[in-house]
């Protein structure tokens, strides 16, 4: 896979390289980080600029992120009309946006890179949640740049050895992601049981 990024990089450039970033963060599955390790790679041949690289994959990636925010918005009058029409499901949905709005930020920000399968739907929640666009934006592009610097670099550094960083950082992306998603819902099972008793 990293020759055929390769060359589509070479052919196309940076627009690649920024769509790639884009669409990764819709709910595209489209592989943003192989192709930042690859542009990483090609910047260590000089075959392109570092700087310029990276860049591009942080505006790519932060256009990415504000369109899933601003769809969540624009859906959060109808997720807010589902919501109220029974007790239980207004409450949660209460709950979700005092949690988005207190301690969403590092949600967001480790959402960005150490758990980056999650992005896209945390986009969308942020803004059906009504999370301030500005603590929203200001998560998202701290997490946004500790993932185009992780990615772009360690392809700068292990320009030779790509298949095998991409496997272990991939690897342990969807380990932690999973990890994750498990402890969250043992979390809302034992609140919702300890709601239940009292």
């Amino acid at each position: 896979m990293s020759d055929l990024l390769t060359d589509a990089l070479l052919t196309y450039g940076p627009l690649l390289l920024g769509i790639s970033t884009f669409a990764c963060c819709l709910i595209v599955p489209i592989p943003a980080s192989w192709v930042m390790l690859a542009a990483g790679a090609l910047a260590s041949s000089g075959e392109m600029s570092l700087p310029f690289v990276m860049l591009v994959a942080f505006a790519g990636a932060i256009l990415g992120d504000q369109t899933g925010y601003f769809t969540g918005v624009a859906i959060h009058d109808r997720v807010e009309a589902l919501a109220m029409r029974h007790r239980r499901s207004a409450q949660l949905y209460q709950r979700a946006h005092d949690l988005a709005e207190s301690r969403g930020g590092l949600g967001v920000f480790f959402s960005r890179w150490l758990l980056s399968p999650l992005g896209p739907y945390v986009n969308l929640i942020s803004g059906a949640a009504e999370m301030t666009w500005a603590r929203f934006t200001l998560w998202a592009s701290l997490g946004k740049v500790v993932w185009v610097s992780l990615y772009c670099g360690l392809g700068f550094l292990f320009a030779h050895n790509l298949p095998k960083v991409a496997r272990l950082l991939g690897g342990v992306t969807w380990a932690l992601t999973g990890i994750a998603v498990v402890v969250i819902t043992i979390a809302i099972y034992v609140q919702r049981r300890r709601k239940a008793r009292g």
